[in-house]
């Protein structure tokens, strides 16, 4: 489960395509890529496949802890040397994306697999090698995020000497109990 804050996934799709965008320059990256007539190649296209919750219990924030699967299709041509550059970047890939957090408050990258996948459009078939990683992440509003100040001094009183009308009563806190 992520320990951070809430995830902005619009934020960490635009991580991702920066890093591998910096990481393989000669290729084209974007996410949820529709090509159209003319598949820019070597191209890695990626995309959000699913999520899982990744605790059933409330983790005490409001927050919904989850598993975000991502997969990387790393596309090159069908050519006989296209296979072996097509395993060569998907394998580049996968020791690029393992342990990111791609700029964003989620969990480390872990990388699942590569796997050979297909693709055919306009008549030409196409090499493609499927790259799979999740992320733990949290979504939604932290409740108990710091608003207003921390305090600097402690004060203690007991039941049902509190409130307001009992000020006297309180004594600072200034070592902390043993226990």
């Amino acid at each position: 489960m992520a320990d951070e804050l809430e995830v902005d996934l619009v934020a960490l799709h635009g991580g991702i395509k920066a890093t591998i965008a910096a990481n393989f320059p000669d290729a084209a990256v974007d996410c949820y890529a529709r090509p159209g007539e003319q598949i820019p190649l070597p191209g890695i296209f990626f995309e959000l496949d699913s999520f899982d919750a990744d605790d059933p219990h409330d983790i005490g924030t409001e927050q919904f802890a989850c598993v975000l699967r991502f997969s990387a299709y790393v596309t090159t041509t069908y050519k006989s040397t296209g296979k072996l550059e097509c395993r060569t970047m998907g394998l580049a890939l996968a020791a690029l994306i393992r342990g990111k957090k791609f700029g964003q408050p989620v969990g480390n990258a872990k990388v699942l697999g590569g796997y050979p996948d297909s693709f055919k459009a306009d008549g030409k078939e196409y090499n493609v090698w499927r790259i799979e990683w999740e992320q733990s992440a949290l979504v939604g509003e932290d409740v108990w995020k710091n608003v207003g100040e921390v305090p600097e001094r402690l004060f203690v009183s007991y039941a049902p000497f509190i409130g307001p009308d009992h000020i006297e009563r309180y004594k600072e806190v200034t070592e902390l109990p043993q226990l």
